[in-house]
């Protein structure tokens, strides 16, 4: 989504840490200058730009503690940043969840976008896991019922594939949230396995699932939400 190719936003669907540089050397694990970084080359963006954490991020590093912070002191509330420009100026209202604090959703036109705090990788606290995906489902249902009546598509940015068992609480519950709302359309926008993929979810054909190209062999996906609920790709940004 960039406003040079006719979107609204953009959404970084996480992973951005390397474990080696460009001469294939081992690098230091997860440097704050990393996110620093980031931050500083999406800040150049002409759109209001959002951003989700990765595994490679957070929870795969050494210290994810010290890896979360490094993200939210240069990452949490990125889209902030264009808030006073005049390409901004009629964006709606953005809701934070109060404890999940990458999580964050809108009401654009006919389509409501839902940003989640959903990573692959390994678990280093069970309990703080599970919380996590049932806050995220807590998250997409309250916004769910706030807007269902003003929208034809619910479109949802994570970093996780759907099928991995570690995730399976969540996306569990986000498919019967699918059934339930057989009028709506559903996008499942994720990274996590770095090339592309799209298909249906078995259990109920209003949900569409899309793994994104990584970044450095493909250029940023152009989706389009027509009124009536339906999806189009651009993968190549018209070329």
């Amino acid at each position: 989504f960039g406003k040079v190719h006719g979107g609204d936003f953009a959404v970084h669907v996480g992973d951005f840490i390397g474990y080696t540089n460009v001469l294939g050397e081992a690098e230091e694990r997860c440097p704050e200058s990393r996110y620093r970084w980031v931050a500083d080359v999406l800040k150049t963006g002409r759109v209001r730009t959002f951003i989700v954490p990765g595994d490679n991020e957070w929870n795969d590093c050494p210290d994810p503690d010290r890896s979360m912070g490094h993200w939210r002191r240069h990452l949490k509330n990125l889209d902030e940043h264009w808030q006073n420009s005049t390409t901004d100026a009629h964006f709606p209202p953005v809701t934070r969840h109060l404890s999940l604090d990458p999580n964050f959703s809108f009401r654009l036109h006919h389509v409501l976008v839902v940003g989640l705090f959903m990573v692959g990788g390994q678990i280093n606290d069970q309990d703080e896991w599970d919380a996590r995906m049932r806050r995220n489902v807590a998250f997409v249902r309250m916004n769910l019922a706030r807007h269902h009546q003003n929208i034809t598509a619910v479109v949802l940015f994570g970093h996780s594939k759907m099928y991995r068992d570690n995730v399976r609480l969540f996306f569990d519950e986000l498919v019967d949230m699918a059934r339930r709302h057989s009028e709506l359309n559903f996008l499942y926008l994720h990274g996590d396995g770095h090339v592309w993929e799209m298909d249906e979810h078995n259990a109920t054909k209003n949900m569409l699932r899309v793994q994104l190209d990584q970044g450095g062999i493909a250029p940023p996906l152009l989706v389009t939400v027509h009124a009536a609920g339906d999806f189009w790709f651009d993968r190549r940004l018209g070329g």
